[in-house]
């Protein structure tokens, strides 16, 4: 479902295993967006994983969506804390992914770090509707 979302949004999906493999993907493609599910296996989860894409200048102007199933206020300021730049909670429809997606990189850039401690992580509260889960 998060594939279709990608492609509906119009733009090529590239997947990895685990945090760790995804980190080093990002390092080397420096996508214009980066989907992180908030567990994931490795040694990383994503919320370290987007913790680490912040201090990486070659990743700045990359916008970070945390997936997850876990919805709590204190689950949504942990995405904050890391530099998300979105939240969106599962279930979802693939839609409102696509529409997120969308919006987010037709506006540019992401935030610069301090820009985005500014700015709420639930940017995909708008658009979070439960739905078709992926």
């Amino acid at each position: 479902m998060v594939r279709w979302a990608v492609e509906t949004a119009g733009f090529e999906m590239i997947e990895a295993a685990n945090g760790e493999t995804g980190l080093a993907m990002a390092l080397k493609l420096k996508p214009h967006l980066i989907l992180l599910d908030v567990i994931m296996p490795g040694r990383f989860d994503g919320l370290a994983v987007c913790r680490i894409i912040r201090t990486r200048p070659e990743l700045e102007g990359t916008w970070v969506v945390l997936l997850s199933g876990n919805d709590s206020p204190q689950d949504r300021e942990q995405g904050k804390q890391a530099g998300a730049n979105a939240y969106l909670s599962k279930p979802f429809k693939p839609a409102a992914l696509a529409t997120l997606i969308e919006k987010l990189v037709a506006s540019g850039p992401a935030p610069t770090s301090k820009a985005a401690e500014d700015q709420p992580a639930d940017t995909a509260s708008e658009t979070s509707e439960p739905g078709t889960s992926s």
